[in-house]
Order: C-alpha cells, then sequence, then structure tokens
C-alpha cells in the first residue's frame, strides 16, 4: 500500500523536536507500507516583518529523516489576519507537490494528520485525485479551531467528506459528533510510545547527577511549549501556594511565545531560585529528565491525549494535571497521578505537594503504560487504511459495472 501523508507537525532541520509522534507513528507505519510526506511550511520573505515566518526560507525543499522522504512545499501565511483562509492557501500550496508525487507512485490513499488547514487541503487532494482521506484530530484543532466560526465550517465540511477520522481520545470523538460529524465514521486510537522508551533510564540519584540537579531536592518537571494555554502560569502560581519550605524546584523544558512574560510571573512571585529552563531539548533526552524527577505536570486548559503523559507513565513517574480532554483516559486513577478540575490553582497546589511527598509505585505505573504502544497503533491504523481502500475499490468496480450497464 503507497500512503501519502501530509502535515504540517513533524520535524525539520530548523525544528527537530516538532511533533516528534507523528514521526514515530509514521517509522512504524512504515512496517506496512510505503510512505511519502508532504510538510508544508510557512512561506515567507526573509524581511524582519515576517518574524519568525522568515526562517523557513532556508529550509530546504527536500529532507530525508530515517528513511523517510519529506517534502517542504511553502504556503502563503499572513501573520495576525486571515488565519481562517490558511486552508485555501494550504492547498494551494500542496498542490503541485501532491500531484507529481502522486503522477510517480499513484498513492492509494491520503493520510493527514492536523484537522485545519492540514485536513481541509488533504480532503480536497484526494477529491481531485480520486483517492480516499483520513484525517487524524489531535487536540487543539478541534478543540480550539470548532470555536471559530468559518474554521469550523471548513474543518466540519472536510472532516464529513472525509472517509474516515481517526481520533486520537474518546473525549475529541464526542466534541466532533456534537459538531455534526457522523459518529460511525469516527475510530478512535490512542497514540503510542516506542516500546524502548524508558527502559534504559537510570534511577533518579543517577539522572540528577548527570544532569547536574541537586540530590536534595523534590523536583516537578514540565516538558511542552512554555505558552498561556499550557497552564505554565498556573503552574508557577501553584507552586508559589506550597509552603515554603517544601516547595520543589520546578524544570520547564520547552519554549514558546510566552517565556519572556513567564519568567517575569516567576520572579514577581519572588520564585527564580526554584525555576530551571533549560529550554528545548532533543526528545532522546526526555526520559532522562523524567526520571530525574519526582512527578510531571502538564496544567493544560484544553488537551487531546499528550505524549508526554505517557512518556512519563512509561518511566515511572506520576502525573499532576488538569482533568481535561483524553487525560483522564490515560491517568485512570490516584495510582497513576492527580487530576483536579482545570484552572483550580489552589487544588493543582495542593495535588503538586502531596505529589513529591508520596511514595509511588513505579512498577505499577510503568506497567500501565505498556497498553500504549507504536506497534500496536500502527497496526490498527494500518487496518483502518486497508478497510477504507476496500471501500475504495468496490465502489470503483459499481462505478465501471453502472457505466457498462448504461
Amino acid at each position: 500500500m503507497k500512503v501519502l501523508v501530509i502535515t504540517n507537525l513533524f520535524p525539520n532541520g530548523l525544528e527537530p523536536n516538532r511533533a516528534t509522534f507523528n514521526k514515530q507513528q509514521i517509522e512504524h507505519l512504515m512496517k506496512f507500507c510505503r510512505i511519502s510526506v508532504v510538510a508544508p511550511v510557512p512561506w515567507s520573505p526573509p524581511v524582519k516583518f515576517m518574524g519568525r515566518y522568515s526562517r523557513y526560507a532556508s529550509l530546504p525543499k527536500i529532507e530525508h529523516h530515517c528513511g523517510i522522504t519529506v517534502y517542504h512545499p511553502r504556503y502563503l501565511v499572513t501573520p495576525g489576519i486571515g488565519r481562517s483562509l490558511y486552508g485555501i492557501s494550504y492547498f494551494a500550496g500542496v498542490y503541485s507537490t501532491v500531484r507529481d508525487l502522486n503522477s510517480r507512485y499513484d498513492f492509494d490513499l491520503i493520510f493527514a494528520t492536523w484537522s485545519y488547514p492540514d485536513g481541509f487541503a488533504a480532503q480536497h487532494m484526494a477529491r481531485l485525485l480520486g483517492k480516499p482521506c483520513i484525517v487524524k484530530v489531535h487536540g487543539s484543532d478541534v478543540n480550539q479551531f470548532l470555536k471559530h466560526r468559518l474554521r469550523r465550517r471548513m474543518i466540519v465540511g472536510s472532516l464529513s467528506k472525509a472517509d474516515a477520522v481517526y481520533s486520537v481520545s474518546r473525549d475529541l470523538k464526542q466534541k466532533l459528533v456534537a459538531a455534526g460529524i457522523e459518529q460511525e465514521k469516527i475510530e478512535v486510537i490512542y497514540n503510542g510510545i516506542g516500546e524502548h522508551f524508558g527502559e534504559a533510564v537510570c534511577a533518579r540519584r543517577e539522572a540528577k547527577l548527570r544532569l547536574g540537579l541537586p540530590e536534595d531536592r523534590k523536583i516537578i518537571l514540565y516538558v511542552g511549549n512554555l505558552l498561556e494555554s499550557k497552564g505554565v502560569f498556573d503552574l508557577a502560581e501553584a507552586i508559589s501556594r506550597i509552603n515554603e519550605n517544601e516547595r520543589p524546584t520546578t524544570i520547564l523544558v520547552g519554549d514558546g511565545r510566552d517565556r519572556k512574560r513567564l519568567e517575569v510571573s516567576i520572579a514577581s512571585l519572588g520564585l527564580q531560585a526554584l525555576f530551571l529552563m533549560p529550554g528545548p531539548r532533543p526528545h532522546s533526552e526526555i526520559p532522562l529528565w523524567m526520571a530525574a524527577s519526582d512527578a510531571l505536570c502538564l496544567p493544560s486548559h484544553n488537551e487531546g491525549v499528550p505524549n508526554v503523559i505517557l512518556e512519563s507513565v512509561a518511566v515511572g513517574r506520576p502525573v499532576v494535571a488538569y482533568r481535561v480532554g483524553g487525560i483522564p483516559e490515560v491517568v485512570t486513577s490516584d495510582d497513576l497521578g492527580y487530576l483536579v478540575a482545570p484552572r483550580q490553582i489552589g487544588d493543582l497546589s495542593i495535588a503538586l505537594a502531596f505529589a513529591v511527598s508520596k511514595k509511588w509505585d513505579e512498577e505499577k505505573i510503568r506497567a500501565h503504560a505498556l497498553r500504549f504502544n507504536w506497534e500496536a497503533n500502527a497496526r490498527r491504523l494500518f487496518d483502518l487504511f486497508s478497510r477504507i481502500c476496500s471501500k475504495q475499490s468496490e465502489r470503483s468496480v459499481f462505478e465501471k459495472e453502472e457505466v457498462e450497464v448504461a
């Protein structure tokens, strides 16, 4: 089977840590099918007013990642305005690349990850080429984008016309059904973690030594984008409410547009000495940071099923998070961590204090992670691909017979 993947969420030479979960999933899918990846990037001339988008001008049109050929066509962006129309510019940007690749490989199926603009463009390309299309939804592309009237219409329209929708959680599926997508069209398949993720992780003391962290300090770890919507300001406020002599060291691994503002907030709370911000780290290094920690905190205001939670569980570390999205589908008991109502900073503070003081059964936590693996995910996804392609073949035969009868 030959599959074309269309997604803006994929590592590239400028962003090696971008959506590594998609790369991991595709690496496992390649055991079952031949895959090409089209990962568009914003088009931007190298001028200052384009801000962060101007850096993409230096990105090669084609890259290779672990045996995966990745094509980077450009699509027009207009920072600050017209985001609801990006689906149209995205479609225009990928059109020539997808058409040329299909003339070479004659794909059996188009698979898009991210509902908009990726799913919108992929569904329209599939329709033009006469190919089936499956769209994967992750979290914010449903939780946030459906709040915008025009984007909602474009998302619901394209998902309704897609052959199948793949959701990473039951929560997202319910939201799509409420938005008008047929329930039978949506399949829930949880993301996974690598079979060997966390296997070689050392003990907490050794991990602290390797990272140069104080051995005598309890550690809360956050891994992700430094954005207000990810709850990082809530985390800082929650730490400030813990008794002063019991406050853990908090490590924020990642970067984002709210970093400077967050640093100011941490300073205003008098917590500079308790917060470490090492910036983005290679994905291969994340298990070490997790091993050094006592608990992971992810106080996002909206989520799908974040892979960092699956990874923390695989390392045997409990999770403290808001009860949002698909997180309760992973953290199913207090043996795995604590969930609190969103934006309840007092409750978050109490949960963090309990998490670093409790003696956790790390083996029990690790055992729970075994149900989330990329091998099983890839098998289920390939089975979905096969079913959709079979339906397409049956349709084609039926249409041919109708023409012959006529």
